[in-house]
């Protein structure tokens, strides 16, 4: 087998990462230009357009599914294309975490503009199960970048450049996520679309990586 037809199953998978990327901002910017007028994408959570109540729950419940095919497609690629495979590992328990967090939607009988805040807050078993698991995806994608960053160590070429992009991300990330958790107030939203919107880019990079080499692929000798 040649490797441009090798090569192929590992651009399907990067166009799906490209893809599931992608319409995880495309369906928050519309669930949030459709969302009820006192929701603020600045001060309320992405998570809170798909909670229980939401009047645009199905296109919340759509973004995170979209983030979900984005966490799987780059955790494939990692472990097909990377030497090292601990790092794809973590993306591929991010995107199981992540999954959780759609199955478990948090409760807001007031609909989604303040969301989890005073009488917009339920407690019970899907909220704090939604809860559970969001604590772990952020956990587990700190700790995943970090062994990503290491193991450009051993990773060549462009993987090695992946590898080490995951560096700027990992800071980008932890200081989104220190400051949306720290300050619990009228910024939660804009942190928190910045937490996951460099993990977003960082999945782009991967992506862009695999499809980077097509016509080199296409090229070399069988």
């Amino acid at each position: 087998m040649s490797r441009a037809h090798s090569g192929a199953p590992n651009r399907s998978w990067a166009h799906a990462c490209l893809a599931g990327c992608l319409a995880f901002w495309a369906f928050d910017a519309l669930a949030v230009l459709l969302s009820a007028d006192d929701y603020s994408a600045r001060r309320d959570l992405v998570s809170s357009l798909a909670g229980r109540g939401s009047s645009v729950g199905w296109l919340g419940e759509l973004a995170i599914a979209a983030y979900v095919v984005g966490h799987t497609s780059a955790c494939v690629l990692m472990l097909r294309a990377w030497r090292t495979k601990v790092a794809g590992a973590f993306v591929g328990q991010g995107a199981f975490l992540m999954a959780g967090i759609l199955l478990f939607r948090g409760n807001c009988p007031q609909g989604e503009a303040g969301c989890g805040r005073g009488a917009n807050h339920v407690v019970d078993l899907g909220t704090t199960l939604h809860s559970v698991f969001g604590n772990l995806y952020l956990w587990t994608m700190l700790i995943g970048l970090l062994v990503a960053a290491v193991s450009a160590i051993r990773e060549r070429g462009v993987h090695r450049i992946s590898a080490l992009l995951a560096i700027p991300t990992w800071l980008l990330s932890t200081y989104a996520a220190s400051r949306w958790l720290a300050q619990g107030g009228h910024s939660d939203g804009l942190w928190e679309r910045v937490w996951l919107g460099s993990h977003a880019a960082w999945f782009l990079v991967i992506a862009v990586v695999v499809l980077a080499r097509r016509r080199t692929d296409a090229h070399a000798p069988a």
